[in-house]
């Protein structure tokens, strides 16, 4: 097909920018930057669109100093690929070439700022973060949510919340719960359960990824009756809930704590419940467990599923 296309495109008698920056797009999108480059050069004249369509298939397979090259060829630069440049150094460790870029940007809009804010914050360079994000010309609840994902997702918990406690508040005197769910998802996946716990507890509001976060934690802990007693509190429940919380369970071993204080309060259980908790007795060794359960299963009525059978095999393996 790409082929074909390409015949009909020497075929044309005027290669305008429309047909130029679509072929080049399918040459990228196939791998074939030689073939897309010299779809380039062919054209008699090029815009804004046809630029970014080369320089955006060297950068997005990696060739960045290729794709800087011909961006600084540009007759003119768009805010949007200077953005996409920016984006991909930052994402490929290259800091210096992307402040290099930011620095030089004619234009700035609130994209190329969170880009360098959550790029630094994701390094761990809180400190750069904070002073671009001061300086950005209009900041948001999203850019501080950027700056404090991304330092705890690196296990900056610490400077997170140093972050966090000095933010202007919001909300009638708090933070938003996008920032709260923030902060109490990096305490609880860094194993600070007590100052997750102390969070949870002062949570102006809560949405059910407050409630989840705190549920999961709890779970691959092994605290299996903290977990179903907050999952009870949540304000819509669900199987699936439940579910969630035996698997996170018996992946950490705790197969016992599962079937007793979740599996047995569950008043109905669908496949999944069931092949969650057949399977966790099957990778922990349980084999009779594992088929005491699955026989329970269908003697209930509940038809297995594919990964129910693997689970027995397991088992009798």
């Amino acid at each position: 097909k790409l082929m074909g296309a390409r015949r009909l495109f020497e075929l044309m008698p005027q290669k305008n920018v429309v047909p130029g920056s679509t072929m080049i797009g399918a040459y990228a999108q196939h791998g074939n930057l030689q073939e897309a480059l010299c779809v380039f050069r062919e054209m008699p004249q090029r815009d804004v669109a046809s630029w970014t369509a080369v320089v955006s298939a060297y950068a997005l397979k990696g060739y960045l100093d290729c794709a800087l090259d011909i961006f600084d060829r540009m007759p003119s630069h768009c805010v949007v690929l200077r953005n996409a440049m920016v984006t991909r150094y930052a994402q490929n460790g290259h800091m210096q070439r992307a402040e290099e870029l930011f620095r030089r940007a004619p234009e700035r809009n609130s994209v190329t700022w969170s880009v360098m804010v959550h790029a630094y914050a994701r390094l761990g360079h809180l400190e750069d973060a904070t002073i671009t994000l001061e300086r950005m010309p209009q900041q948001s609840i999203a850019s501080y949510t950027s700056i404090i994902s991304a330092s705890v997702e690196k296990g900056f918990v610490e400077s997170a919340r140093k972050l966090f406690d000095e933010l202007p508040q919001y909300d009638n005197g708090f933070h938003c719960v996008v920032l709260w769910n923030a902060m109490v998802t990096g305490y609880a996946q860094n194993g600070h359960m007590q100052c997750a716990e102390e969070l949870f507890r002062r949570a102006p509001e809560r949405n059910s990824v407050t409630w989840s976060v705190m549920v999961h934690a709890y779970a691959r802990l092994g605290h299996l009756e903290d977990a179903t007693i907050t999952l009870e509190r949540m304000p819509q429940q669900s199987i699936a809930s439940y579910t969630s919380i035996i698997s996170a369970s018996v992946e950490k071993g705790f197969v016992e704590s599962a079937r007793k204080f979740v599996f047995n309060r569950l008043e109905e259980r669908d496949a999944v419940a069931w092949t969650s908790i057949v399977l966790g007795h099957a990778q922990n060794g349980l084999a009779e467990k594992a088929v005491e359960f699955f026989s329970w299963m269908v003697m209930e009525g509940v038809e297995p599923v594919d990964v129910t059978f693997i689970a027995v095999l397991v088992a009798c393996s």
